[in-house]
């Protein structure tokens, strides 16, 4: 087995760490309290942490999160009951008609996914 060399793997953490920065930043700003958030220069580490924010937006927003959590839930409920029976005969059919069910399904879906695809491209007119 062939070893990479180190500046792959240096390139390979830098490369990471910017793409991790805005995580950790958004991190660092919602455990820093309100008067410490317009310092110039910014804290890289909260000094005085605080989790009033979150509190906050709890006392807040709970009642909106509770109402999308039911929505969602309720989605795929009703969305598990319905295709559950549908997947089943569909491949209870195909098993008569192919043989084998995982097969025949898979090629059926693969079928349909294939004819969506042209009509899902724009159609453009160059003039």
């Amino acid at each position: 087995m062939k070893r990479r060399s180190w500046w792959l793997t240096a390139i390979g953490v830098l490369v990471t760490a910017v793409m991790l920065f805005p995580v950790y930043w958004m991190i660092n700003v919602s455990l820093t309290s309100t008067p410490d958030m317009r310092k110039s220069p910014p804290n890289l580490i909260p000094i005085d942490g605080t989790l009033q924010g979150y509190s906050v937006v709890l006392h807040q927003q709970l009642p909106y999160l509770g109402t999308s959590l039911f929505i969602g839930l309720g989605t795929v409920v009703v969305t598990l009951v319905l295709a559950a029976p549908a997947g089943y005969s569909l491949a209870m059919r195909m098993a008569v008609a192919c043989g084998r069910p995982s097969s025949a399904l898979a090629l059926r879906t693969a079928r349909s996914m294939v004819s969506a695809v042209p009509a899902s491209v724009p159609v453009s007119s160059t003039q």
